[in-house]
């Protein structure tokens, strides 16, 4: 669900978005977030916001998280149709699953956009791709590639998009990756 407000400086938005196994067989993840953003100039934004978050672990149990952002950003329009996109997100992290550890992180994400109309009520698709830097000692340890994220308008105040990712992921003792593939969809209501 995504609930939007916008003017010529200000943007704000509650976002909720599900995101299930590679299989599609069950739920994995699921976030509420509310975000603003004020536009700094042309192509430059500041936003701030937070996030809760569930996640499943392997043995079933729920990770929940607690997430404070600030971002700033920038685009880049490559054409009519096409946007290049640049998000740098620093989070404070309080896992409540934890015993509500704390942790420091920043994304760094690339984004090309294209208005498309291929079927139906489609109105643009994008890929993408994010780093997430640890600061706790950990360095690089999480990648997100999006291949696909397809938008569709349901009506005039309703969207949703439909996405597949790659999450490549450093967890164990070792630091090898551990990859995970995921069908997500998002709701936004203006």
């Amino acid at each position: 669900m995504w609930r939007q407000y916008s003017d010529e400086l200000w943007t704000t938005y509650l976002w909720s978005e599900l995101r299930w196994t590679e299989d599609a067989s069950e739920l994995g993840t699921w976030v509420v977030q509310q975000k603003a953003y004020y536009r700094l100039g042309q192509n430059f934004q500041l936003g701030g916001g937070g996030a809760w978050i569930e996640a499943k672990r392997g043995d079933g149990s729920w990770n929940r998280l607690a997430r404070f952002e600030l971002e700033l950003n920038r685009r880049w329009k490559l054409s009519e149709i096409t946007n290049f996109a640049l998000r740098n997100r620093l989070e404070t992290r309080w896992w409540k699953s934890r015993g509500d550890q704390t942790e420091f992180v920043s994304r760094h994400r690339f984004r090309i956009s294209r208005q498309a109309n291929w079927f139906g009520s489609m109105e643009r698709f994008e890929v993408s791709n994010e780093i997430f830097l640890d600061y706790s000692g950990e360095g690089v340890n999480e990648n997100r590639f999006r291949p696909i994220n397809l938008f569709f308008k349901i009506s005039y105040k309703a969207s949703t998009n439909l996405f597949f990712q790659v999450r490549s992921r450093r967890l164990d003792v070792d630091r090898n990756w551990e990859h995970a593939y995921i069908l997500g969809a998002g709701l936004r209501l203006r």
